[in-house]
């Protein structure tokens, strides 16, 4: 979890408006905030019509889980920039929308 924390936030995902390069800076350089989505469904299969979610981390393990992921991101982060949303949880909340040209959804494999 340390490493794949640490990756998210050094993600050079941003363009670097100094220079012009893309793909240049993190969230971190940017002090930009970070939204952690639970995202179980990725691990669904389609069974004949049905979604299969057996693969997913069962619902006892994975609100720990996420628990723990959100406050390791807070941890390494700004505190009050790391929101999580997921899991039954509302935290989100902002007076200011989100600007959908900075979204970013990655994938990270840390095994």
């Amino acid at each position: 979890m340390k490493s794949y924390c640490r990756k998210a936030l050094n993600m050079r995902i941003f363009p670097n408006e100094q220079n012009g390069k893309a793909w240049d800076q993190s969230v971190m350089q940017r002090n930009y905030e970070v939204l952690l989505v639970s995202q179980f469904t990725l691990y669904g299969i389609l069974k004949g019509n049905k979604p299969d979610f057996h693969v997913a981390m069962a619902p006892q393990l994975a609100k720990p889980f996420y628990d723990s992921l959100v406050e390791r991101f807070r941890k390494s982060y700004v505190a009050d920039l790391v929101k999580g949303s997921g899991l039954g949880t509302s935290e989100h909340k902002s007076d200011k929308p989100l600007d959908e040209s900075d979204n970013q959804t990655s994938q990270v494999d840390t095994t």
